[in-house]
């Protein structure tokens, strides 16, 4: 996931510094991304990148008071920090075409330094917010792909799956 190279010091430097096994961590993934996104731009490959949401470095989270709060994309502050991460992500990744949402099946296994989650991945009230934010930041403002899995989120009944739908405004490069 792109989002595990983002670094965030042109948010706040001191929130991840140099020098600490989280950044070292971020910096080596980021490495990593670039040398794999690099090889499929080589190849003629579209680069998508699958982005369980939210997600944040934990650092980040303690700082700001966020270690629960940010599973509410509700909260003013997770809005914020989601529309921050995406702009660094494309960014830091250029090579991106777009991303794979997927939301409440966050796996950590292979992200130490970060935390993840969201609160009620069923409820329009949830999921509609983050669409429109994912729609605003991706495919407006950077004319890229969202492919939001809905696998176990709202999909599961049709009212609540027609409220999102009504409530989004479509746009090509939003896929769900």
């Amino acid at each position: 996931s792109g989002v595990l190279g983002v670094n965030w010091a042109s948010f706040d430097s001191t929130a991840i510094p140099l020098g600490s096994a989280d950044r070292a961590w971020i910096d080596t993934k980021a490495t990593e991304i670039t040398q794999r996104y690099n090889a499929a731009k080589a190849a003629g490959l579209d680069v998508y990148c699958m982005s369980d949401l939210l997600l944040f470095p934990k650092k980040l989270l303690e700082k700001y008071g966020m270690t629960t709060r940010f599973k509410d994309i509700n909260d003013t502050l997770t809005q914020r920090l989601l529309r921050e991460e995406i702009r660094m992500m494309f960014r830091d990744f250029p090579q991106l075409d777009g991303i794979v949402v997927r939301i409440g099946e966050t796996y950590m296994q292979d992200a130490p330094y970060h935390s993840g989650g969201i609160n009620n991945k069923t409820s329009s009230t949830v999921i509609i917010p983050l669409m429109q934010i994912l729609r605003e930041e991706v495919c407006v403002k950077l004319n890229k792909r969202v492919f939001f899995r809905t696998w176990w989120s709202f999909d599961t009944n049709q009212t609540t799956y027609n409220e999102v739908s009504n409530a989004v405004e479509p746009h090509a490069n939003l896929i769900f």
